[in-house]
């Protein structure tokens, strides 16, 4: 039974459309080895090159206040929340994120240039296990871009880095 030229044509026109969206998929599709964040914690998705990511991994609601491992929650800036210089942040954060009351935050811009340093405080006594109340306001520079984060870093006065940590929350700018 021989297979006439017609059906012939149609069979290899399916495959040049199936090999061109394939090729449209992998060339304009993304990478397809990436780190995913998922319920909290990144996921590999494929064999990522990149190492993973260090910042946390966000899958909260972004509309409610930000907590971190149950040490530090941040009530203001909300993330993706749209900002400007200078900005009040608030929240709460275990006595242990604290150092004499205090403890630093930056602002960053979305290439991790440093916009504004400033302390926050706590807003009761520190020296305990138990949230703290913290409020502070930093100024920062003009960013160049649109977007950015804010750094809330534990305190950490040994320089032991086994005890740092922090928090990077997503921001916008105006």
């Amino acid at each position: 039974m021989a297979v006439s030229s017609k059906v012939v044509r149609v069979i290899v026109a399916i495959i040049i459309i199936v090999v061109l969206v394939l090729a449209v998929r992998f060339i304009f599709g993304g990478p397809e080895d990436d780190w995913i964040c998922q319920d909290g914690a990144w996921v590999k998705h494929g064999n990522p090159s990149a190492p993973m990511p260090t910042v946390p991994c966000r899958s909260q609601d972004e509309t409610k206040p930000y907590l971190y491992k149950d040490l530090i929650r941040i009530d203001s800036p909300l993330q993706n929340q749209k900002i400007s210089s200078p900005i009040t942040v608030k929240g709460e954060a275990r006595g242990n994120w604290y150092f004499e009351a205090s403890f630093p935050i930056q602002v960053l811009d979305e290439n991790g240039e440093v916009l504004g340093v400033s302390p926050v405080q706590a807003q009761g006594e520190w020296m305990t296990e138990n949230f703290v109340p913290f409020s502070g306001e930093i100024i920062f520079s003009k960013p160049k871009g649109k977007s950015g984060s804010i750094i809330f870093k534990k305190d950490n006065p040994s320089g032991l880095s086994e005890f740092d940590d922090f928090v990077s929350i997503p921001i916008n700018f105006e």
